[in-house]
């Protein structure tokens, strides 16, 4: 039987163990407040002489609303961008953080983010990372979604008779760029595969959203949504949702998104609050409203900009 001594001397091996993934000398973040529409405006001052390395995101498209029933695109991606400087004692970098749009009772198509800008005032430059668009519902109740998004521009491929990939890309749709940095990565574009040509098939439908460069890895990621039947009040799509966010990181911490219907267990898009605050993480746009018959969905708002800089001091 192991003694106590032998006990606290392994657990104090264990504690002891050196963390080897952190970040060296200390990271600065800028984003907007969660409940608020207005953009966050900083200003960091460099504590010594040193190396500042700064990353920026514009902010990601938030869900279309939709009153009725019916299936869309998600939002797409901010675009990303990052520069390393060298800094004096009381250099300043400043600008904004870009928002998403919280206009959460406009109908089919929300808008577009806004982008993040900062300037250097080392070296006098600038760099601006725009916001990604909106995602786009439409009301379907007698024919194909796939067919009315194909006929209304969106790039489409068809996998089936009134079945297909529709992106939230096409025909005088753009992508946001970013400019200013040591690299600068445009946004990509998210898409919806319809697998039923009746849009209230939410089990048949499956949502493939990007996000901004930067965050989990050097290169966009793609999380893959699909519905869960268990909820009756819109949102058949946010618990998959964030439990894939938890799943991009190789340390999952992303809980499930608490909201709930008044007196239900279920997720509720129905009230336009829900379509306001911003629980979704920067870099990140929001997935497709999934409306039912006479419930709307306000869906979730897209990732806010952000700034993060991390300084290292001089030896």
């Amino acid at each position: 039987m192991a003694s106590l001594s032998s006990l606290l001397q392994t657990k104090q091996a264990v504690a002891s163990v050196d963390e080897e993934n952190l970040d060296s000398g200390q990271v600065y973040v800028f984003s907007g407040a969660a409940r608020s529409d207005f953009r966050c405006r900083f200003c960091w001052s460099a504590p010594s002489d040193g190396t500042a390395v700064i990353e920026i995101w514009g902010s990601s498209g938030s869900g279309g609303m939709m009153c009725c029933c019916g299936f869309g695109v998600p939002g797409n991606p901010g675009s990303y961008s990052k520069k390393t400087i060298e800094v004096a004692a009381g250099d300043c970098v400043s600008g904004f953080t870009g928002r998403s749009c919280g206009n959460a009772s406009a109908l089919c198509f929300r808008g577009c983010g806004q982008a993040t800008c900062i300037c250097t005032h080392t070296d006098e430059s600038c760099m601006c990372a725009q916001g990604g668009r909106g995602g786009f519902t439409m009301c379907t109740t007698g024919q194909s979604v796939y067919c009315c998004y194909k006929a209304n521009g969106f790039c489409a491929t068809e996998t089936g008779s009134g079945c297909g990939i529709i992106c939230n890309y096409g025909s005088g749709f753009w992508l946001p760029t970013a400019y200013g940095g040591d690299i600068n990565c445009q946004g990509q574009f998210s898409c919806s595969n319809f697998g039923h040509c009746n849009p209230s098939c939410y089990n048949s439908h499956t949502q493939y959203i990007k996000t901004s460069a930067g965050l989990w890895s050097t290169c966009p990621s793609t999380i893959q949504v699909n519905a869960d039947p268990v909820y009756n009040r819109g949102g058949f799509s946010n618990g998959s949702f964030f439990q894939s966010i938890a799943g991009l990181s190789t340390s999952p911490t992303h809980g499930q998104f608490y909201d709930r219907c008044y007196g239900s267990a279920s997720y509720c898009g129905c009230y336009e609050s829900q379509g306001c605050g911003m629980c979704v993480p920067v870099g990140v746009p929001a997935p497709s409203t999934t409306p039912c018959s006479s419930v709307r969905d306000h869906g979730l708002r897209g990732g806010r900009g952000a700034v993060r800089i991390q300084f290292i001091a001089s030896e």
